[in-house]
Order: C-alpha cells, then structure tokens, then sequence
C-alpha cells in the first residue's frame, strides 16, 4: 500500500481496478500501487513549510478582522438607532395620547362656554325685560 495525497488546486481521479477513486485537495488515499489502471494524475507537489509565502494569507487575515471590526461598530450603531427609534416611538405615543386629551378638554369647555353663552343671553333677556317693567312701574301716572 501507498499514501497518494493530492496537492493539486482541483480535484483529480485516480483510476484503479476497482472504479475511479477521486481526491479533493489535501486528500489522501492508500493504494496497492498494482491496483492502478493506466498513469497517476499530476497531484502536485508537497509545498515546503518554510518557503511558503504567507504574506498574501496574512493581508487576508487582516482584512478579515478589518472586516469583523466593521461589521460590529455597524452592528452596534443599528442597535443603538433601533433603541433610539423605540424610544421615539413611545414619545410620540405619549403625545399623541396627550394632544388626544387636549382636543376632548378643548371640546368639554367649548360645551361649557356656549352653555355659559346660552345663560348669558337668557339673563340679558331677562335684565331687559326687568328693566321695561321698572320703566313702566316708576312711569308717573298722569
């Protein structure tokens, strides 16, 4: 048996008696090599560990965290917006319950102006006709 580890970017088949075994990238697989059909996909090479270029992989991991920074300070601020509109929400209920009690007040002393009005013009009425009968008593008779 043999370990056949595929350092390719893509998957690859690798066609034995038994049917096509496929590996993903950094598959491995044990083969009786006797068992093989035909020729091995190119697998790749083993990338050395030390003259691996990290460089692109660390600016990408930067990003990322850039990124996850980002998306809590928004996360934050929708959060905060989100208080801020219930907390504008409510106010505006509470006026609103108020201008509703100012409107049935103002309707309550419209009522008691116009019945304060009514009683008004009756003693008006009233004074008037008193007064005519007190000009007709105090009239000297002739």
């Amino acid at each position: 048996m043999k370990t056949y580890t595929n350092h390719a970017p893509g998957a690859r088949g690798i066609r034995t008696k038994d049917g096509v075994v496929f590996l993903d990238p950094g598959q491995s697989v044990d083969l009786d090599p006797k068992s093989i059909v035909g020729e091995l996909p190119d697998l790749g090479k083993k990338p050395d560990a030390e003259s691996g270029d990290t460089s692109e992989i660390d600016d990408l991991k930067s990003w990322v965290a850039d990124l996850t920074k980002q998306v809590e300070t928004l996360t934050s601020e929708r959060d905060g917006l989100a208080k801020d509109k219930a907390d504008l929400t409510k106010q505006v209920e509470t006026l609103t319950s108020e201008r509703d009690g100012l409107a049935k007040d103002k309707a309550d002393l419209t009522k008691q102006v116009e019945t304060l009005t009514s009683e008004r013009d009756g003693l008006a009425k009233d004074k008037a006709d008193l007064t005519k009968q007190v000009e007709t008593l105090t009239k000297p008779t002739k």
